[in-house]
């Protein structure tokens, strides 16, 4: 859907909270690492003779955390980008992106479809923490009670 008027003060505004709550995931990145080097932490600590279950809780610790980074990296790219970009230049930066085959064509977008969708990345790296933290927390709860 085309915006049919030039972007107003309500489209900077989007563009502008956006990137500050995307600034947020920066700390959700900082915490992610943490909870990957206790994760390796635990699991170099835990004795060879462990319950198989914990293993497994240290490896999906491990294994989410690419994804973490991954959706920080990304996160991080999107911030830069609602901080920097005005509304009336998404138009251009979308082209742009077309034509390096960055993104594929698709109908323009307002700036609250982009604020959208860019916060869903937001809530999926706090998910995906959440998960990791899970996995270090169980890790180190059965094995200490193992």
């Amino acid at each position: 859907m085309k915006p049919e008027t030039a972007p107003g003060p309500e489209d900077r505004l989007v563009m502008k909270a956006t990137a500050g709550l995307l600034a947020g995931g920066q700390a959700l990145t900082l915490a992610a690492h943490f909870a990957a080097l206790f994760t390796v932490l635990g699991w170099w600590l835990s004795p060879s003779q462990t319950h198989p279950l914990i293993g497994l809780l240290w490896a999906g610790g491990l294994l989410l955390w690419p994804v973490q980074c991954w959706l920080g990296f990304r996160i991080a790219i999107d911030a830069v980008l609602f901080r920097s970009l005005d509304p009336s230049e998404l138009p251009a930066f979308d082209t742009w992106l077309q034509g390096w085959g960055w993104s594929p064509p698709s109908a323009p977008r307002t700036p609250q479809q982009r604020g959208e969708g860019a916060l869903k990345l937001l809530r999926r790296q706090g998910i995906v923490l959440l998960l990791q933290l899970l996995a270090l927390v169980l890790g180190s709860v059965v094995q200490f009670l193992g």
